[in-house]
């Protein structure tokens, strides 16, 4: 089984079936680490609640308080891997360049239109501080992508740049503008006197579609007037310059009209959407960018940076499973008759030299037809124990030969 909805409202009980899957996926990240010459981390699970809060846009009542009574003291529980990270590297006297990678536990209060959103969940998260090069963002990129392709039954479809500077080269908050006003972007860039026409033309044109190969974004915002926006264009092509080597035939895109994060990221954004056997319209499960702000936020300490964070609670929920060893459970009335215990035990041992690890549940008879019927024990074989009686049950025909090959072994 995967996962239970606990009483506790949105927070969920992990069982092995998830637990496999989200070991599975985080070796599968500590490998591309290692080979990347990541240094993986653990941050503390708490953070001083009004540091973090002053330090973010996320209003108060999105974390998790823990109060010290005794103190007096007020944490909050850690809610995003780039802030505790950042506050990490900020807080060191003089931060050297670091690539950093961690896997850890989140508690934030999501979007409760979501099904089956959880408030307690997994991230995974590569991070570079101290580079400014295009090549650190790409890199983040490109990794992130490479754990994503080893994962079964995932699929990443597109990488999706975006930089909310192109707007705010401009005007300094008009892409917030842009995103939030109901007039739509063609009244609110009409008041924008520091576009001339050509250009109010162009963004609207570059708005229009959802997404577009990268390559027409840079083609076409070459021809912008506005110094700013020649800027944007120019380091969004260098970000895919970078990036088109490391991930050939991945589809590269840039939106206008999709951009995220404008409190969190200082320029560029990058997501990267993939599709599942349960989910075959893509999905959001790689979301990043410039965080050139956020230790200067922590500490007053200016260092540039970038990131990308995976749901790992999301992937090992979707994931095909991972192989799992035969699940065997002995089912043995050993209080009432105590000369089956030797025959228990020794079935046990038996089938743990073929790869099964039985459980011994010694129950009276009459509680193991609740045993056989329990969604916990689906994937189980069973032994069933009678003194010179042994019989064998299991929903796959195969799988119960397996067993009862084992069965006969001891037998001789």
């Amino acid at each position: 089984m995967k996962s239970i909805q606990s009483r506790i409202p949105h927070f969920y009980d992990i069982l092995d079936e998830e637990l496999d899957n989200s070991r599975f996926i985080e070796d599968l990240f500590t490998e591309v680490a290692r080979v990347h010459g990541f240094t993986r981390m653990r941050t503390t699970s708490m953070e001083l609640r009004e540091r973090y809060v002053a330090a973010t846009q996320v209003h108060a009542s999105r974390i998790f308080e823990v109060h010290r009574v005794k103190e007096g003291s007020r944490y909050a529980l850690q809610a995003d891997l780039a802030m505790s990270m950042s506050r990490f590297v900020a807080d060191l006297p003089s931060p050297p360049p670091l690539k950093l990678a961690q896997a850890a536990t989140l508690h934030r209060d999501r979007q409760p239109n979501l099904p089956g959103y959880r408030r307690e969940f997994q991230q995974l998260l590569f991070g570079a501080w101290g580079l400014r090069s295009a090549y650190a963002d790409a890199e983040i990129i490109a990794v992130s992508h490479q754990v994503l392709e080893r994962i079964p039954g995932i699929e990443p479809v597109f990488v999706q740049l975006a930089d909310h500077n192109v707007l705010d080269s401009v005007r300094p908050g008009l892409t917030q503008a842009v995103r939030f006003d109901e007039r739509g972007p063609k009244e609110v860039l009409a008041e924008v006197a520091e576009l001339s026409p050509a250009d109010r033309r162009l963004l609207l044109t570059l708005f229009e579609p959802e997404r577009m190969p990268v390559e027409e974004f840079v083609r076409q915002a070459a021809q912008a007037e506005h110094p700013g926006i020649q800027k944007e264009a120019a380091a969004v092509e260098e970000v895919w310059a970078r990036l088109r080597p490391m991930l050939p035939g991945a589809e590269l895109t840039f939106t206008l009209s999709q951009i995220h994060g404008t409190g969190h990221y200082s320029g560029m954004n990058y997501q990267i959407f993939a599709t599942a056997r349960a989910v075959p319209e893509p999905f959001l499960i790689g979301d990043g960018g410039r965080i050139d702000q956020l230790c200067e936020l922590m500490n007053h300490n200016p260092v540039p940076a970038v990131c990308m964070g995976l749901g790992l609670t999301v992937l090992a929920q979707l994931m095909t499973p991972v192989p799992r060893e035969p699940r065997v459970a002995i089912l043995a009335d050993l209080d009432r008759n105590p000369a089956d215990t030797a025959a228990a035990e020794k079935i046990r041992s038996r089938l743990a030299e073929r790869g099964m690890y039985p459980a011994v549940l010694p129950l009276p008879r009459r509680k193991w037809t609740s045993v056989l019927r329990s969604e916990h024990y689906c994937d189980y074989g069973f032994v069933l124990v009678e003194g010179d009686r042994v019989s064998v049950r299991h929903r796959s025909p195969q799988q119960r030969e397996f067993i009862e090959q084992g069965l006969e072994e001891t037998e001789r």
